[in-house]
């Protein structure tokens, strides 16, 4: 994934479509594999502010226009840099955290 800095206040990400498709699925068991009680202190936010993160990517889920030049350029995902900071915290702990049985069997890969 490549994530560009822009000048305003947001970070630009552009992901391809199956790459965005395996972090919904991470995103997803990171969310069903840590505890409620310890979800903000691990990954910094609410178990809401996570779930509407989740929709944030789901929205970009479905490539719009279609065609192969579409999708070889990627999606654009626009977030406020908050919701990336939680999108990192997600990624240390799924990768560095927990332990998932079948784990790339689960997200796609």
């Amino acid at each position: 994934m490549e994530i560009i800095l822009s000048t305003d206040i947001s970070d630009l990400g552009k992901i391809t479509t199956s790459s965005k498709s395996i972090i919904v699925n991470i995103l997803n068991e990171t969310l069903a594999s840590i505890h409620e009680y310890e979800f903000s202190s691990r990954i910094g936010c609410s178990l809401d502010e996570f779930k509407e993160l989740i929709n944030d990517f789901r929205k970009w889920e479905k490539p719009r226009p279609s065609g192969e030049e579409y999708l070889k350029k990627g999606i654009k995902i626009v977030l406020p840099l908050e919701k990336w900071i939680i999108f990192s915290q997600a990624m240390n702990a799924i990768c560095y955290g927990v332990n998932i049985p079948n784990f790339e069997e689960k997200i796609g890969i």
